[in-house]
């Protein structure tokens, strides 16, 4: 009945509590979405801005990047907004005249335990469902604009990856890179492009192409189909002769050139069944797992990481309800240290789990010690503990000094 009564109809020291955690709780989301996505998208967003990227797909990458990163933002704004607000509150004297009142602390942490755990519930079915098409559709798009425009995430005195497949890579370097203003054309300077195949397992450099001069052009082929190329000037070629064993050089220095074809056709990528374990559903992630399991091959690295993925993805939700919990006691000792100092222990906290999190793979793959489930959920189990010590040390009514001290009341 508590339960219901909370949902249905709260109490007014609940529904004072709970407006006073929503407006930090909402900054804080706002906050970190917008860090966590200008990171992530910062190459993307120069090649869009700079280089007539069609703005739709920065709609798109937005779109699918707070949809993947939402399930990391929750938590921390959770945990910056229950040490804000329970420092404001302290700062502000409220806690104390609740007390006072005879308003014990666990009453004033209910609300938000429940918050937490509501909010817990339901991304808990979404890291497990729409986690991993976003993820999925990012990397889609992030495709599209390195294959939209061959030029577009080029940069002077650097490598960049020009396209890719299963059986091979190509990688292009250019010295420089000019505007011809006149025709509106970007030029190329000092152009290396090294092309990988993968052969019996190793990785081969089968061909080197270099040229002087290069643009993008629209060819138009017999069929009437346009392609975008990358045409280079003014060079020549290296290819490997297997038969020869050894590498033939064509030469175009003089007055050709040659031709590299850049198709937009994406459709092969969004149905592309060589997925990262992050992108894979939740029903074909436990088919996987099942598969395995019923092979014997539990002790094998890829299965391994199929079990913390599956872990990782039911430990993040359950970072919110922590993150209360452990901010809470933070909160009641901000009594006098301002806001500054709430935000600077939030950050401390989250980058302390998330250092566990991100290390999941790694602590369950090389440390024997470690299953996937302890490796997934530690920085969770850390937490907890911490948060429970420091909740029974700071909110009951006999401190652990006048327990063990028998000091000063």
């Amino acid at each position: 009945m508590e339960i219901l009564r909370f949902y249905f109809k709260p109490t007014i020291l609940t529904r004072h509590l709970l407006k006073s955690f929503l407006g930090p709780f909402i900054i804080g989301e706002l906050f970190f979405s917008f860090v966590i996505l200008l990171f992530n998208m910062r190459v993307a967003i120069q090649a869009i801005l700079e280089k007539n990227v069609d703005i739709i797909l920065l709609v798109k990458l937005s779109l699918f990047s707070m949809g993947w990163t939402l399930g990391m933002t929750v938590p921390m704004s959770a945990l910056l907004a229950i040490i804000m607000t329970i420092g404001a509150l302290n700062a502000d004297q409220e806690i104390i005249v609740m007390r006072a009142s005879g308003i014990h602390y666990f009453r004033i942490f209910r609300p938000y335990l429940m918050f937490g755990a509501l909010i817990a519930s339901g991304m808990l079915w979404y890291q497990m469902n729409a986690v991993p098409y976003c993820m999925r559709m990012v990397n889609v798009v992030i495709s599209k604009i390195a294959n939209y425009n061959p030029t577009a995430l080029i940069e002077p005195g650097q490598f960049t990856l020009l396209d890719e497949n299963a059986l091979m890579s190509r990688n292009i370097y250019v010295e420089s890179i000019s505007i011809d203003a006149e025709n509106q054309k970007m030029i190329l300077k000092g152009i290396q492009i090294r092309k990988v195949e993968r052969i019996n397992g190793i990785n081969i450099m089968t061909e080197l192409v270099y040229a002087k001069k290069g643009e993008k052009v629209i060819k138009v082929l017999s069929n009437k189909e346009q392609v975008k190329a990358l045409r280079l000037y003014d060079g020549f070629v290296f290819v490997d002769n297997e038969k020869k064993g050894s590498f033939e050089k064509l030469d175009f220095s003089k007055n050709g050139f040659m031709d590299i074809n850049m198709r937009d056709n994406f459709t092969h990528m969004e149905s592309n069944s060589n997925k990262s374990i992050i992108e894979v559903g939740m029903g074909e992630l436990l088919q996987l797992i099942n598969k395995l399991e019923k092979s014997g091959n539990t002790q094998d690295t890829y299965f391994k990481k199929l079990k913390v993925e599956l872990y990782k993805r039911t430990s993040l939700p359950f970072a919110t309800i922590i993150f209360i919990i452990s901010g809470f006691p933070l909160g009641i000792v901000n009594r006098r240290s301002g806001k500054g100092v709430g935000f600077g222990q939030a950050i401390i906290i989250i980058f302390i789990y998330f250092s566990f999190f991100l290390s999941a793979d790694a602590l369950a793959t090389q440390k024997t010690f470690m299953t996937p489930f302890v490796a997934a959920w530690f920085g969770n189990i850390l937490l907890f503990l911490f948060g429970i010590i420091l909740y029974t040390i700071k909110t009951t009514d006999l401190m652990w000094k006048i327990k063990l001290n028998k000091k000063e009341y």
